[in-house]
């Protein structure tokens, strides 16, 4: 038999290790191993103080976890409710396999809590069930919450925060009782039952809320495919009008050259072309090769953006290089999230390319039969700004406010959704570069 110290500090080490599970299990993408491991050495230090000396002290290993939460992942505070979603489900197996020992095994709580093999019994069962539990509930909020890149409204977050903490207090207090008045097996069935209870509602108040956000998510997403035909419609209405522009312009030039031939003016004829016409045709071919090479791109909404982005560079005065050996039937992605993506990039590129001194532009487009391959590259100017911080919310080259540096962040929460997607950005030979690779899958 072990002794009072043996026993609790095996029941102390049981807590943090569950929890570290928990939260491992719940959070996507994953906790990296230092970071876990850190959570359960403060959590262990926090609960075996709290357990043999103060027991307030257990609020400063919970707060610190809080709180270290949130600063590695600012983005999604939604993994604020996984802490306390850890330690009801800890409880509530706890619980159920106290009440299986007591009622079908028949064995006391003094055995279960004082003899080494049914500790170890105890603890493989808790363990195995916590562990099926954890990962069945962590597939549908993977789904919902992670992977769909659902954000909860900050109003309903903290009501669902204050939930999950009230009944952990709840639960906690109940459990501080029966180590007072001693545990049988009506208590362990009590407590069995409101640990159930609490949680089953807390589940239900997080899937009913999560349901309205995902219905609010599939408007805001309606809305953007509308907002997106918008733009396509407007690049289609941009292309027209440079079309017309160019009859227009054409048959000026050619009102111009009959009445040079007509008053038989030819070294007027031959200082006219020369001095408009031949810049003109450098500018029509630059255009006709940029519209020729996304013609191999079969997604109208893509050709379109594209066509509109690189147009408005070349009207700018952007050397602009477009290289798309094959056709580009699909693309597997969502479309929205593509043509923000490359609105994004290509934006950046444009405003970035028009500071420095030889404005460039350059786009590589190929299927490579595993994967897409997309290069955009631009001239650049070096303010200062290293690539980390280039992707910090709020961080950016273009002043104070405005809604400026939020571009390359949001393009970085888009592929929080798109594990399989490769993307790496980098600096090579005075350029700047946006790589990605998108699976054919």
């Amino acid at each position: 038999m072990l002794t009072e110290t043996q026993s609790l500090l095996l029941r102390t080490i049981s807590v943090p290790i569950l929890i570290s599970i928990g939260l491992y299990t719940f959070i996507y993408p994953k906790l990296s191993k230092q970071q876990i491991l850190l959570i359960f050495v403060v959590c262990f230090i926090g609960i075996l103080i709290s357990s043999f000396y103060c027991l307030p002290f257990a609020l400063i290993p919970v707060t610190f976890t809080f709180m270290y939460l949130y600063h590695i992942r600012k983005d999604t505070p939604i993994v604020l409710l996984m802490l306390p979603a850890s330690y009801l489900i800890l409880v509530l197996c706890d619980n159920t396999t106290s009440l299986i020992f007591f009622k079908v095994f028949h064995v006391g709580y003094d055995i279960i809590n004082y003899s080494l093999p049914y500790i170890l019994m105890f603890d493989f069962a808790c363990y195995t069930s916590y562990c099926i539990f954890t990962y069945l509930l962590s597939i549908p909020l993977h789904k919902f919450l992670y992977r769909q890149n659902i954000s909860l409204p900050k109003g309903i977050f903290w009501i669902l925060l204050a939930n999950l903490i009230l009944c952990c207090i709840i639960v906690l207090t109940n459990i501080l009782a029966g180590n007072n008045i001693g545990y049988n097996s009506t208590n362990v069935l009590f407590n069995c039952m409101n640990a159930v209870i609490f949680f089953l509602v807390s589940i239900i108040i997080i899937f009913q809320c999560l349901k309205i956000n995902q219905r609010y998510y599939k408007a805001q997403e309606e809305l953007k495919q509308y907002e997106s035909l918008k733009e396509y419609t407007s690049n289609l209405e941009q292309l027209y009008n440079n079309l017309r522009s160019f009859k227009h312009d054409y048959v000026n030039i050619m009102t111009s050259i009959s009445s040079y031939l007509d008053e038989k003016m030819y070294d007027e004829l031959f200082v006219f072309f020369h001095t408009n016409l031949v810049p003109l045709k450098n500018e029509l071919i630059q255009n006709t090769e940029t519209l020729n090479y996304l013609m191999h791109i079969k997604p109208l909404e893509i050709k379109s953006l594209l066509s509109y982005k690189m147009m408005y560079a070349i009207e700018k005065n952007i050397s602009v290089t477009i290289d798309i050996p094959n056709d580009i039937t699909k693309i597997c992605m969502n479309a929205i999230d593509l043509t923000r993506l490359l609105g994004i990039y290509l934006d950046n590129a444009i405003e970035a390319a028009l500071e420095s001194p030889i404005p460039k532009v350059n786009l590589h487009l190929a299927d490579m039969g595993e994967y897409i391959a997309l290069l955009i590259s631009n001239s650049y100017m070096d303010k200062g700004l290293s690539l980390a911080e280039m992707t910090t919310l709020h961080v950016t080259t273009k002043g104070k406010g405005n809604g400026h540096g939020i571009g390359l962040h949001n393009a970085n929460l888009i592929f929080m959704k798109y594990p399989s997607v490769f993307h790496e950005t980098y600096i090579e030979n005075d350029l700047f570069f946006q790589h990605m690779q998108i699976p054919n899958i």
